[in-house]
């Protein structure tokens, strides 16, 4: 049994995750793109820009694109086609609404934001033009849930990839035509792309839309909302957190070192965020269906970490290692301040792969309320570290205060999923833990001390030794010669 969940479990991640890699190719061109077209300014513009529309975002989607999920799947598994015509119904009125609600608070507090932000009002058309994202967004995250919650793992994986291939090909025109005067038309044209597919794919769920009164919607949506509201706060708090750092980071050091933070934290956090989303498509279901069950939930767990440690860990020590390498290919030599930071980012991404499997039993359990207080301490900490600490680091704070604010979140999580789920690490996990571990923290010894082909070769090393154990651990579940032959 435990081979096979495993088994599933990399399958559904292959499909989506075979997707995601294409998309992040697809990504690559982009950002390298608008790197050379608009520079750290603009690419530190945009992330400003892109970082008010996500706190306004996250504030009243109430989550549904996550909360939504868990309804889905735990009706489709009751095969009551009632209910489940009930339950997307529903799901398509709240995500109108709550997308209407976030253009109209945009448009009305435009000013206010893009001066705060800015420190003048000369952004305030182009937040009252990007408010129309909004709308847009929460109509696609809908239909992204609802193909997730009908664990339809293939439309998911089309709808991601063609929606980044058209994407990137229209915004890249966009600034190669207008510059930086193009980057509210990009982000807006990105926004239209994404529904267009999602809804291509989605309409192909069948379903019987329900006359639903507003009472019953409200009703209805108080569930998805109770879920959803932890999930907008965590959320919340986290986009508030990184708007206050680049805001403080502006005042300290100007537009050109947002773009070197908005460069590292694209890298270091959405290029992993990619593989743990990839995952997420299926075990988050999984796990919903499966919530009530101590044994069967920790056990799934423990098989989806094995598995982010096996995919993950070799990955961002090639990452860690060739750092550089990464930020002038994906932008230029220009954003080479970065550097230092990503490299901490991403020893802190270590932490993360343990955290994500953990956490997403808060969800499952309708326990949000902890990602509240794991998230909260998270963000706290960052900010007063990044504060306290720039004095003396400068620059590098950055990358040093995100690993200590998730190493000491590591504990809380483990606390929490332990008192709530009776979760423990398994055997194997703890002895792949420590090693990986101790991996990248070797990785990090030797980029900090070392240079030149001292550090390539001690480097190589250690990412041939992770890739040989992942290997060895995938071989175990796959013959991988046949699976590569086919």
């Amino acid at each position: 049994m435990s081979n096979t969940t495993q088994k599933n479990l990399i399958k559904a991640t292959g499909i989506i995750g075979g997707a995601q890699f294409i998309s992040i190719l697809i990504g690559v061109v982009r950002t390298k793109t608008i790197a050379i077209l608009l520079g750290p300014a603009g690419v530190g513009i945009t992330g400003m820009l892109q970082s008010i529309i996500d706190l306004v975002r996250n504030l009243t989607g109430f989550g549904l694109n996550y909360s939504a999920v868990k309804d889905i799947a735990e009706a489709d598994a009751s095969e009551d086609n009632a209910k489940i015509n009930k339950i997307i119904t529903v799901l398509q009125n709240l995500v109108l609404w709550t997308g209407l609600l976030g253009m109209i608070l945009t448009i009305i507090f435009a000013k206010p934001l893009g001066s705060f932000t800015f420190g003048n009002s000369d952004y305030t058309l182009p937040i009252v033009y990007l408010s129309v994202t909004l709308l847009l967004t929460s109509i696609s995250g809908g239909q992204m849930a609802l193909l997730q919650g009908k664990r339809e793992i293939n439309l998911m994986a089309k709808a991601t990839m063609f929606g980044a291939l058209f994407s990137a090909v229209f915004s890249i025109a966009v600034y190669y035509f207008y510059g930086v005067e193009g980057i509210v038309p990009a982000l807006i044209l990105t926004a239209v792309i994404s529904l267009f597919f999602s809804w291509y794919y989605a309409r192909s769920i069948p379903y019987k839309r329900q006359k639903i009164s507003i009472k019953t919607t409200v009703s209805q949506g108080l569930g998805m909302a109770k879920l959803g509201f932890f999930i907008v706060i965590t959320g919340f708090m986290a986009t508030l957190t990184l708007y206050v750092v680049r805001v403080f980071i502006s005042n300290k050091m100007g537009l050109d070192a947002v773009g070197y933070f908005q460069a590292s934290w694209m890298i270091s956090n959405l290029y992993i965020g990619i593989m743990l989303n990839a995952m997420l498509a299926d075990f988050f279901p999984r796990l919903s269906a499966i919530n009530y069950d101590e044994k069967a939930s920790n056990e799934l767990i423990n098989h989806q970490l094995e598995v982010a440690l096996v995919f993950g860990a070799p990955m961002l020590l090639g990452l860690m290692a060739f750092a550089s390498l990464v930020i002038n290919i994906l932008y230029s030599a220009s954003f080479s301040s970065a550097i230092p930071i990503l490299q901490w980012q991403l020893f802190g991404s270590f932490i993360t792969l343990i955290l994500w499997p953990l956490g997403v039993l808060f969800l499952a359990k309708n326990k949000g309320e902890f990602c509240i207080i794991t998230d909260g301490i998270w963000s706290i900490l960052y900010v007063l570290i990044v504060y306290f600490g720039w004095d003396y680091f400068g620059f590098t704070i950055l990358g040093i205060g995100y690993f200590l604010a998730l190493f000491i979140k590591l504990f809380l999580v483990y606390f929490f999923t332990n008192k709530i789920g009776n979760f423990k690490f398994n055997a194997t996990n703890i002895k792949f833990i420590l090693f990986f571990g101790l991996l990248s923290s070797l990785m990090m010894f030797n980029i900090s001390i070392f240079s030149d082909y001292m550090q390539y070769i001690i480097s190589l090393v250690l990412i041939v030794v992770a890739g040989i154990v992942s290997l060895i651990k995938l071989n175990s579940l796959f013959d991988l010669k046949r699976f590569l032959k086919r």
